[in-house]
């Protein structure tokens, strides 16, 4: 999913899950799969690849993912989860549907 906050512009991609209080490269570890996916996508300068990770109790991680590592950000979001007035999420199209 694309997301913009602001002036920031970011593709994101969003995960459960159950042990979130982990290291860095334990995160890197876990969501291999997912930070993968998100390196394969190429972006422009200026767009940011970004990995959410929530659990079960509604907390959140955010992490930008670079190309051979990842950095955490830190955000303050409420427990119900990011809100519309902070970000605005654009769907990619179905496949074979016109842009």
């Amino acid at each position: 999913m694309m997301v913009l906050n602001g002036m920031q512009a970011s593709l994101v991609r969003v995960k459960r899950t159950l042990r979130l209080h982990c290291t860095l490269r334990e995160t890197e570890v876990h969501f291999a799969d997912a930070i993968r996916m998100l390196r394969t996508v190429p972006v422009p300068a200026g767009i940011r690849r970004e990995l959410w990770v929530w659990s079960r109790y509604r907390t959140w991680r955010f992490f930008v993912v670079g190309e051979s590592n990842i950095e955490e950000l830190v955000m303050m979001v409420p427990r119900d989860g990011p809100h519309k007035e902070q970000v605005t999420a654009i769907e990619a199209p179905a496949s074979g549907a016109p842009e």
